[in-house]
């Protein structure tokens, strides 16, 4: 029994000081034990994984479609993704028109509108003639200045008409100005932030008009066939290690919702309870091949994912040393939630797994603000992130996530509150296109994404070798923090390769 001694010991470390061998601990672990076997190992652990896969977990659009928040309460809020995107040049929307018809309408959920019986039921999609000049909406602003704040209040506001498909594109002109730009908002209940890319990859084309081969965006790595079966030995281990280290993980998880949070800071002090409109916070574009050539300095195993996490890290700490004086940054915590979407095989007519979807979670890691010298952030980034991929951590939260859709809607909300109050941001990285592409022939610049969400929202795109980033949060009434933040990001950039040893590469 030693092994369940030291699963429960360690359990309760991640846990936060909870007793290993209280009546909740014991029983989260006995309920779990019994379900890992048959669940667990059927769920994720198949050779064969199916395709398309109903969602269920939080966040699925059983519960998007209901709404996260109850109406009476936040009237004014509602799960919107919106992404901006920089054109090179003011798109002809005719154009824009006939072709998000023919490459995009095939999505039933572009002309379906969602209707559930009860509250978190099942979601039926009633089918409609889609009227393109109601869901296209056309804005001309005098400056690039207004143009943002026009951006900022689309994004913030609820869609037009939800007895019509929930999705819409705005196109903002700015007079006197060559580039445009275009704001598409998709309700969450169509769609996770993975298949949206998928789904509108079809709209993207070279410059002569023709599209772009991106399947290799949409292959997921667990899914891929070849490579040499690992030795019996490791087989052995992992067949014992697996069940335990997913009863760990499922008790950290039942945990996240309910034990104590992130120490408030300067930071996210305003950002809860949901405090109205957020602001976007555009950080500067970087070369994807500054940050390529960062990861490979830093040492073997370093993502892309690694050195922003460890980049957006350093600029909270920059931030909290120059706004939040008292804050002992060697003892604060700061997590930083972090939804993964379980990718799919790609269809084999189009390509892609054209089916919008919504299977995604959260996992949790660390924001190492904690450490003083920007390499060793890094390294600390690449450690934790390191050890989350090798643990059972990504199974087991969906495990609960699709335990817990089956339970009434006002608990999903307060669980929803309980876990976003907890924790200080939510990061989100999403690929995109890595060459030149084209939007109804315009080439795109840039690509934002703005989510209002009641914690911090981090929404990284890389673009034709360009990273993106931008920081959807609360206002502050003391501090410009759309000015701040970007410049404390630039300073952490040019410091953090530089240390690495690494030229600046715009």
């Amino acid at each position: 029994m030693e092994w369940v001694h030291a699963a429960l010991s360690h359990a309760s470390a991640g846990l936060h000081g909870v007793d290993p061998y209280s009546p909740y601990t014991l029983a989260a672990a006995a309920t779990t034990a019994a379900l890992v076997g048959v669940a667990g190992s059927r769920l994720f652990r198949s050779k064969k994984p199916r395709r398309r896969m109903r969602a269920t977990s939080i966040g699925s659009s059983r519960f998007m479609a209901s709404g996260t928040t109850d109406p009476a309460v936040l009237p004014t809020y509602d799960t919107i993704i919106n992404v901006s995107v920089t054109l090179e040049s003011h798109p002809d929307v005719a154009r824009l028109k006939r072709e998000f018809e023919v490459e995009m309408l095939h999505h039933l959920r572009l002309r379906a509108v969602p209707h559930q019986d009860v509250p978190c039921g099942e979601v039926t999609w009633t089918v409609q003639r889609v009227d393109l000049d109601h869901h296209f909406v056309q804005h001309h602003v005098p400056t690039p200045a207004a143009a943002h704040t026009l951006i900022e209040h689309v994004s913030n506001a609820l869609l037009r008409d939800k007895s019509k498909p929930w999705w819409e594109v705005h196109t903002v002109r700015v007079e006197g100005q060559k580039e445009g730009y275009m704001v598409i908002r998709i309700h969450h209940a169509l769609a996770d932030g993975v298949s949206l890319v998928e789904a509108f990859a079809p709209l993207l084309k070279d410059k002569d008009g023709k599209a772009l081969d991106l399947t290799s965006m949409f292959n997921p790595r667990h899914l891929q066939k070849g490579g040499r079966k690992p030795a019996l030995s490791t087989r052995l281990l992992n067949l014992v290690g697996f069940p335990v280290s997913f009863v760990v993980e499922v008790l950290k998880v039942v945990g996240l919702a309910t034990l104590p949070g992130d120490k408030p800071t300067r930071f996210c002090h305003s950002q809860w309870p949901y405090s109205g409109p957020r602001i976007a916070v555009i950080f500067p574009s970087h070369s994807l091949a500054l940050i390529k050539a960062m990861k490979d300095k830093a040492g073997k195993g370093t993502t892309v994912n690694d050195v922003e996490f460890a980049l957006f890290a350093g600029t909270i700490r920059r931030f909290l040393q120059q706004h939040d004086p008292n804050t002992d940054l060697s003892r604060v915590r700061l997590r930083a939630l972090t939804p993964l979407a379980l990718l799919e095989q790609s269809d084999p007519e189009t390509k892609y797994a054209t089916m919008m979807r919504n299977l995604f979670t959260f996992v949790v890691n660390t924001l190492p603000t904690y450490v003083a010298d920007p390499v060793e952030r890094l390294r600390a980034s690449n450690a934790m992130w390191s050890r989350l991929k090798s643990s059972a951590a990504v199974p087991a939260a969906f495990f609960v996530h699709k335990l817990t859709a089956k339970l009434p809607i006002a608990f999903q909300r307060k669980t929803l509150v309980d876990l976003m109050s907890r924790h200080s941001v939510v990061f989100s990285n999403v690929p995109g296109a890595q060459q030149p592409a084209y939007v109804a022939g315009s080439r795109i610049v840039a690509t934002h994404m703005i989510y209002p969400n009641f914690t911090p929202q981090v929404g990284i795109v890389s673009v034709d070798g360009r990273v993106h980033m931008c920081v959807t949060m609360a206002p502050d009434n003391e501090v410009d923090l759309r000015t701040v933040l970007p410049k404390l990001f630039r300073e952490e950039l040019e410091a953090t390769a530089k240390a690495l040893g690494v030229p600046m590469v715009e």
